[in-house]
């Protein structure tokens, strides 16, 4: 009787195991399309941009979990933006948003802020309404607006009062500018300040706390972390 009983589970773990075996399988989420398919679509080659991007000078800015990086050389020419595990990168020429590149697929702009071609993660083309330009041509130039050089930037090499107080005043400048607020006030409470770094908390708007790692390299900002305490 025990052997009968074990046949028969046997029998029933591999019927199980069979139908498992043939139901739909999840399909992968936010597949990124190739570079190929995109300039075969729309005749030009993001990966050469993003490529020749990524050799200028750079700002990476770290604010919680969402992550920035951009790219510049008197301007932003690149900037990707990474939040909840999805990467949207934007590309710009001469200081206009040129293509949008995110999960759903890319959009290319013109002068104007409209979008002239769009494609989905297949390559096909897709419509895109107006909400939706807008939409992304004000989320473009908000980051530009974000992460191009500011007026400590450019100003940075006139202060004469030692490189403590230029780390500080170049990183408290980067963070009123990304965190669009002049209510930056640094705690000198266990802050190490060296001549290319601060570490230390900083209050923003009067209520909101933060740890703050800010990094130059040379005259700039080249990383910036706020993280919410």
């Amino acid at each position: 009787m025990r052997q009968y009983t074990s046949k028969a589970i046997l029998l029933m773990t591999a019927i199980a195991l069979s139908a498992c075996s043939h139901l739909p399988q999840p399909q992968s989420q936010g597949t990124a399309i190739s570079a190929q398919t995109v300039t075969q679509a729309l005749g030009v080659d993001l990966a050469s941009l993003e490529q020749k991007a990524m050799a200028l000078k750079s700002f990476e800015y770290s604010h919680n979990h969402d992550h920035y990086v951009a790219y510049l050389s008197s301007q932003p020419e690149l900037i990707k933006v990474k939040k909840e595990g999805q990467l949207t990168t934007f590309f710009y020429q001469a200081g206009k948003v040129t293509f949008v590149q995110d999960k759903t697929g890319v959009y290319q702009f013109n002068q104007q802020g409209e979008v002239i071609a769009a494609i989905d993660v297949n390559g096909k083309k897709q419509l895109v309404n107006s909400a939706e330009s807008k939409a992304l041509w004000h989320k473009a130039s908000q980051l530009q607006k974000l992460f191009g050089y500011n007026k400590a930037d450019a100003s940075a090499g006139r202060v004469k009062t030692g490189s403590d107080a230029k780390v500080n005043y170049l990183c408290i400048a980067k963070i009123q500018q990304v965190a669009q607020t002049h209510r930056v006030f640094r705690s000198p409470e266990n802050a190490v300040v060296t001549e290319n770094q601060i570490k230390a908390t900083v209050r923003l708007n009067g209520n909101q706390y933060y740890n703050m790692d800010c990094q130059l390299s040379g005259d700039k900002v080249s990383k910036l972390s706020l993280m919410k305490k």
